[in-house]
């Protein structure tokens, strides 16, 4: 049997006895029953964040890229953007994966970069210019926002055009 700190003095006790010998005070159990709710509740809550963190959205595949696209988006946006991801070569067909999404008005598009490239001097103004290039050429003027992401597509850093 194992040994359980009573609630009141703090004392070790066995996790057996039914009241505290050093004080007296009642030694609360949890039940089976209950035991069992909080591990359920726990497990469904693990498994909702799960699904919510790692779910990418609808899947479109162009020239083997991968172009992930979210429920505030519609197929219609993320053919388009494929379309001219191909177009421009960006979907070379080489493996690479994106995701599009959008929060308000603004675009996001989330692309996998390797660690360290946002340090690269050239990069952020090309990404600047890639935002308002996708802003003028695929969605007619609104506003993008491009995040280089790890490869679970966990945004590291946004680029933001000026």
């Amino acid at each position: 049997m194992a040994l359980i700190k009573c609630k009141e003095c703090e004392k070790q006790i066995s996790s057996s006895a039914k009241i505290c010998p050093h004080c007296g005070a009642k030694v609360k159990k949890i039940g089976y029953l209950r035991r069992f709710l909080i591990i359920f509740f726990v497990i469904i809550l693990v498994l909702i964040t799960y699904e919510e963190f790692f779910n990418y959205g609808t899947e479109l595949t162009f020239n083997k890229g991968q172009l992930f696209y979210t429920s505030s988006v519609s197929k219609e946006e993320a053919k388009k953007l494929g379309k001219y991801l191909v177009e421009q070569d960006f979907f070379d067909g080489n493996e690479k994966t994106v995701q599009l999404n959008k929060a308000g008005n603004t675009y996001q598009f989330r692309m996998v970069a390797k660690k360290g490239v946002e340090k690269d001097p050239v990069i952020i103004p090309s990404m600047k210019q890639f935002c308002r290039e996708l802003s003028w050429n695929v969605f007619d003027g609104a506003r993008v926002e491009i995040h280089l992401c790890n490869s679970l597509l966990i945004t590291k850093i946004v680029v933001i055009p000026e």
